[in-house]
């Protein structure tokens, strides 16, 4: 992705975290693929706070995007998908986006739910921190 010109028309593979949900189009679907380092391993799951969030638009037949069943979101680790397919620098369809058009897709990871305990540390703080801040209000 920091030299996108050199990929422009060829065909490339692709993996990464279906990340919020999929949007059907007609007959084909957009789906976003993360391909950061959270979607290796969030925090919740002992990842460390490294990296940025990036990724890519994958432009697919409706009926298989529908194998994405979970999209990453605050509750949830997004299906981890394996795409191949045509890189588009600026795809003159989609007003000069940067796309994959795929025809096929594999899930190597399905998507999971995300458990966020309640912490002590952070009740304890809104214990301390509202009266204080409602005094000095």
């Amino acid at each position: 992705m920091e030299h996108p010109k050199a990929g422009d028309g060829k065909r490339i593979a692709f993996a990464g975290e279906a990340v919020s949900c999929v949007m059907v189009r007609g007959d084909r679907a957009w789906a976003h693929l993360s391909d950061d380092s959270y979607a290796q391993r969030n925090v919740e799951a002992g990842g460390s706070l490294t990296g940025y969030n990036s990724g890519q638009a994958v432009w697919i037949p409706a009926p298989v995007a529908s194998a994405i069943t979970v999209g990453g979101d605050y509750k949830h680790q997004g299906d981890m998908v394996r795409v191949g397919g045509v890189f588009h620098t600026a795809c003159a369809e989609h007003s000069g986006d940067m796309d994959i058009r795929t025809d096929a897709l594999t899930i190597s990871r399905p998507g999971r739910r995300i458990a966020h305990p309640l912490e002590f540390w952070r009740v304890l703080g809104l214990l301390v921190l509202v009266p204080l801040a409602s005094g000095l209000w």
